[in-house]
């Protein structure tokens, strides 16, 4: 059995390192200055394709194991290059229309632009739902 001088030791030890972890998540948190739906146009770069596949898990159950079977679809996808503001950034699309198109095609895209303010000052912007709203061709 643990006597109490070990037991108040180790949840001191435990209250410390909780702390430590609470201070990091604060400091290095950044402040959410703007939110702006943005939309420009893009140009397919590269397209993809993994095929569809199964995998196999055994599944305890009592002393036995029953194997269970996952399939995985097939993934079609598209790198899509989209410059906005002097910014030229890339992102990941899955679509089998999209990439049925091939490389070069012109598509309008749509996404949400966030700007946070970290705590040296600088600011970080992130890029989030991107979606094809409109392909124009070649």
């Amino acid at each position: 059995m643990i006597d109490y001088k070990k037991k108040l030791k180790m949840m001191k030890a435990f209250i410390f390192i909780a702390i430590i972890a609470l201070l990091m998540v604060f400091v290095s948190c950044s402040k959410l200055i703007s939110v702006n739906p943005r939309s420009g146009d893009g140009v397919i770069v590269d397209k993809y394709y993994h095929p569809p596949y199964t995998t196999t898990i055994l599944i305890p159950c009592g002393k036995t194991l029953i194997p269970t079977t996952q399939s995985h679809p097939a993934v079609y996808g598209v790198t899509i290059k989209v410059s906005y503001n002097d910014y030229t950034y890339t992102t990941d699309y899955r679509s089998s229309q999209l990439y049925s198109k091939g490389k070069g095609t012109k598509v309008k895209v749509e996404w949400t632009e966030k700007v946070y303010k970290k705590k040296d000052g600088t600011l970080k912007t992130n890029i989030s739902n991107v979606e094809v709203v409109g392909v124009y061709g070649k």
